[in-house]
């Protein structure tokens, strides 16, 4: 999923929100709310022209946390997380750093 305004894309927010069903993706217990896809592993792929994993902006990103922290709300232990970015910072390097992300995607799905 792209990074857009800082976010996911408004369809990929509202997909998560359909997921978020009591009984289906997480229960409610006296203890508060349990995740109940505990079973599932999942890849997260994310790009962004800019750098947002580190430096100033990082806690600006709010796409892979919110989707990881999600995915953790619905139980989700086993989460991967790919992140292609920069690639519109330096453009002579955008071909190495797209291809580096897709090679580690590639390499994660084959563990699936």
């Amino acid at each position: 999923f792209p990074l857009w305004n800082l976010t996911i894309p408004a369809v990929l927010h509202t997909y998560i929100d359909y997921l978020n069903r009591a009984g289906k993706t997480f229960k409610y217990t006296p203890e508060g709310p349990v995740g109940l896809i505990s079973d599932k592993k999942i890849v997260l792929l994310n790009a962004s022209g800019g750098v947002y994993s580190k430096g100033p902006t990082a806690e600006m990103e709010m796409a892979v946390r919110y989707v990881s922290n999600m995915m953790g709300f619905f139980g989700v232990k086993d989460i991967e997380t790919v992140v292609i970015e920069g690639h519109n910072q330096p453009p002579d390097k955008a071909e190495e750093i797209i291809s580096s992300g897709l090679n580690k995607a590639i390499k994660l799905a084959s563990t699936f």
